[in-house]
């Protein structure tokens, strides 16, 4: 069957997708940024619970939300290179 899984999506200025990479079989999920270009790629966070699909912000942020439980979510937001996180 299928165990991995990569959901993306295109930045704003179409010059990066962000996308959550996982294992069906396994809690944590990767958030990487790619850029279009051939250049670099970075995980940005590791987390647990997250729910894709993740979102562009302004300013070439990264929301995503989390999983806690039953009736609980929490939601991040971080740049595109790993800094800045707030909930």
């Amino acid at each position: 069957g299928l165990s991995r899984f990569e959901l993306g999506l295109d930045s704003p200025d179409g010059r990066a997708i962000a996308f959550a990479r996982g294992d069906w079989q396994r809690p944590e999920v990767d958030v990487v940024v790619v850029h279009v270009d051939g250049g670099d790629h970075r995980r940005v966070t590791r987390a647990v619970g997250v729910i894709p699909p993740l979102a562009w912000a302004p300013g070439g942020r990264i929301v995503f939300a989390t999983w806690l439980g039953p009736g609980t979510l929490r939601v991040f937001v971080i740049g595109a290179d790993g800094r800045g996180g707030e909930t």
